[in-house]
């Protein structure tokens, strides 16, 4: 559980203070390596405030990151019991 939090920590200041794509990569190791990683949605919320602007992202939609990160908690999830990798 602690492990949780500190690469929670880590990956809020990955997107303050590194490149973004390196925060990126953070962020699906997380959702890779623990089981139902929902607290990617913060982080990438923090992202989407800091640098999202309407219009401007390739989907037209300001809160980019969160969606995907959603999405790709979900998806992950779902291929990870498939694969029965799961914990």
């Amino acid at each position: 559980m602690a492990g949780r939090i500190i690469y929670s920590v880590v990956i809020i200041l990955a997107v303050l203070w590194l490149p973004s794509w390196l925060s990126i990569i953070f962020g699906l190791a997380g959702i890779i390596r623990y089981h139902h990683f929902y607290e990617i949605l913060a982080p990438a919320l923090i992202f989407d405030f800091l640098y999202a602007a309407p219009g401007v992202t390739p989907v037209g939609f300001p809160l980019m990151f969160s969606v995907f990160g959603l999405a790709a908690v979900y998806l992950a999830e779902d291929f990870k019991t498939m694969v029965m990798i799961s914990r």
